[in-house]
């Protein structure tokens, strides 16, 4: 089963980020408010609900982490 029913928008880390200077400290309450804001589906499958939260804001600063190395690398 998939986490919901389609993807689903993190509007508070997007409105957290927005016009932000990006550092370690605001990707860390970006990826909580994401996993604050997120209701995903158990599966016993694709993992518990529990498991889902908890890597939730570990795949958010990830992205968010090569997000920023990228623009940077292509700011050069």
């Amino acid at each position: 089963a998939p986490v919901g029913p389609g993807p689903v928008r993190a509007t508070e880390a997007e409105a957290m980020l927005k016009g932000a200077e990006v550092t370690k400290e605001i990707i860390e309450k970006a990826a909580q408010a994401a996993k604050a804001q997120a209701n995903p589906r158990s599966s016993a499958v694709r993992g518990s609900r529990e498991y889902r939260l908890d890597v939730l804001p570990v795949l958010v600063r990830r992205a968010l982490e090569t997000a920023v190395a990228q623009a940077r690398n292509n700011c050069k």
